[in-house]
Parts: structure tokens; sequence; C-alpha cells
């Protein structure tokens, strides 16, 4: 039962609902999950207004380990099924003959449309950072078109509730997504109150992310995105965790990657000298080709989505100018981007290695 008290079937029973107090909006909490990992999962749910009739339901996944910090977000929309049975009128035989569609149950369905935060967001701009991201045009089944390469195979670290694998999986529809995530729990709920749901070109790894990247085939993908969270107590560097800023691991992460690959990684760390080293660590390993786009929303303290290059490449990064016409390109082919508003993203916060960006110099 939703907070509106309309009946949808998405496959849950007896959500008890209960008042957050840390939520800057008004929610409650309509279900919860044990995890060892990742102490209880609570999914909360934005209590809409009584005028509300849009039917769309906003759904967020939190921690009890770290309450603050939102995992992921989901806006739910009402649909009506397609798949009723048919039932048979009494009466004549005739009647008897005739069959008629039970009313539709409305169930929600996750907005494929929709990526929630700004760090999300950016790591779609490991697409057009692909130095050969430019190919011949291959139409999908909506007769769109897009100028991304044929086959992009992309691995990304941390599921939650899977929203950025799903955006790429329904608007990049010729890429085939590996999604790795530690704790099993996390993947349930995915499924079960996000719409996350894998099929034959997304798939989800229960795995350790540093092994699984360790144990992966050489050039394996076009796009690795490191986005977890670390457990520790240390809020210095909140994400990712330690194992994955090893030079062991970024080495892995290359090898991976096939030549001309982007790893892209959400770095989230309060202390400047910190994450200098951790740019620096990751030039070692990717030929000192990297850049950045820093988070700029208010209650994102230090947040930075990393790029890195597989590849010596005199050219890359892209200035910032040649990255807008490439996103104008893809705007223009993929609708959805345009609400992200990356362009702006890009004009004011994209470091490109010409120390232009504050807080870091090139």
């Amino acid at each position: 039962m939703s907070d509106s008290g309309e009946d949808y079937d998405d496959g849950n029973e007896e959500e008890v609902m209960e008042p957050l107090t840390f939520s800057m909006q008004k929610a409650a909490v309509v279900h919860r999950r044990e995890s060892e990992m990742n102490g209880d999962i609570l999914v909360e749910e934005l209590v809409r207004s009584p005028s509300d009739k849009s039917g769309v339901i906003v759904r967020r996944m939190r921690f009890l380990s770290n309450l603050e910090l939102e995992q992921t977000e989901v806006r739910l929309i009402k649909v009506l099924r397609s798949d009723a049975p048919k039932k048979k009128l009494p009466g004549s035989a005739r009647d008897r003959a005739a069959t008629r569609t039970r009313p539709p149950k409305p169930v929600l369905k996750a907005d494929s449309t929709y990526l929630p935060y700004e760090c999300l967001q950016g790591m779609l701009i490991s697409i057009p950072l692909l130095p050969d991201w430019e190919r011949k045009e291959v139409p999908d089944h909506d007769d769109r078109a897009f100028s991304v390469r044929e086959k992009l195979e992309v691995l990304i670290i941390g599921l939650a509730g899977g929203m950025l694998p799903r955006f790429l999986r329904f608007n990049f529809p010729n890429t085939s997504v590996d999604c790795v995530e530690l704790d099993p729990v996390v993947v349930d709920v995915a499924r079960e109150y996000f719409g996350f749901e894998p099929d034959e070109k997304l798939h989800v790894h229960v795995a350790d992310g540093v092994e699984f990247i360790e144990k992966a085939p050489e050039d394996s993908y076009d796009i690795v995105i490191i986005d977890a969270n670390a457990v520790e107590e240390d809020k210095t560097l909140e994400a990712p965790p330690p194992g994955f800023i090893t030079h062991a691991c970024l080495a892995n992460c290359a090898k991976v990657l096939r030549p001309g690959g982007i790893m892209t990684m959400n770095v989230l760390c309060s202390s400047p000298t910190y994450f200098q080293s951790i740019l620096d660590k990751i030039k070692d390993a990717f030929f000192g080709r990297i850049c950045f786009l820093k988070d700029q929303a208010e209650d994102a303290d230090e947040n930075y989505v990393v790029f890195a290059l597989n590849h010596d490449a005199q050219t890359w990064p892209p200035s910032r100018e040649e990255l807008s016409r490439r996103l104008t390109v893809l705007e223009k082919q993929t609708p959805p981007l345009v609400a992200l508003e990356l362009q702006a993203r890009v004009a004011n916060h994209f470091w490109d290695g010409s120390g232009r960006s504050e807080g870091v110099e090139g």
C-alpha cells in the first residue's frame, strides 16, 4: 500500500510506514530489510500531497549505518498492466463465447528516463569522452540512432537501486552492462522496490568488486565505473573504499579496459591533499591522462567524478568546447540527456588538465 492509499501491485506486502527524522523532505519508511554488511536497509517513500494526481512515487534507499547518505532514488510511474487474464461472460452461447478483459490493475514501473544525483549524471560523460565514440549510426527498436560504438560494454561496481545501469540499458540499447554488488540484500531490495530488472544485456554479479576486477579477462570493457561507498568510520574518504585506489586495483582496472577505454570513479573526499594523492595514483596507472567533474550540489561536499583514459593519447582529454560539441550530438539522439544539464556542468566544472578548475591545479 502506498502513502496515498492506492493499491499498487509491486510485489510487496505488509509494508510498515514509519516517519523519517533524517530526511529533508516528508517521507516514511515503507520497508526495512536486515543486512549484515550495511546494517538495516531502509526504503523510504516521499509523501505526496492529496492534490498530487500524477501517480508518481519517489523512493529512496538508505543504510541504517549511514542515514545521512541517500544511496539511490527512483521515480516509479503508475501504469496499467497489459497482461490481465481474460474472463468469459455468463449467459447465452454467444455471450459465453465473448470475452472481456478484466479492468487493468495499476502497477509501478521505474522511469528509465530519470537519473538522480549529479555524480551519477556526470558519469554519463564517459561516453563522449571515449576517443572513438563516434561510429556509424545504429538504429534501435524505436528507429532512433546513436553515434556511439556499435557495441559498448560497461562494468559498474556498486549497484544501489540500479538507476545508472537501467538508464544506460534503456537509453543506449546497444550497450551491455555488468553490475557488481557486494551485498546480496541490496540486489534483492533493488529488484523488489526499485524496478531493477536484469536481462540478456544487463547482468548482476554478487561479488567483491576489487576481486571481480582482478579476475576479469583483459580487454573486456570499454568503460569501467566505480561507484561504491566506503563503510569505514573515517569520513575523510566516503567513496570509493580504499581498496579501489591501490596501485594493484588501478592497474587491474587498466588491464580489463580495452585500449582507449575509460575508467570512471566517484570520489567523495573531504581532504584536498588526500584527493590529490588519489589523482596521482590514477595518473600513474593511466598514462597521466585524467580529467574530472566537480559536483556542485549544495549537499555534495567534495564530490568528484574522475575519468582516466587507458591510452597515451596526446589529444586527450578533449577541450571543453570539443566535449560540448560531442554532448550536443548525443543529446539530439538521446533526448533524456537534455534534462540533466550536462552542458552547463562541462562549461563550468570540468577540469581538462589546463588548471582552470577551482581547487586543483594542473
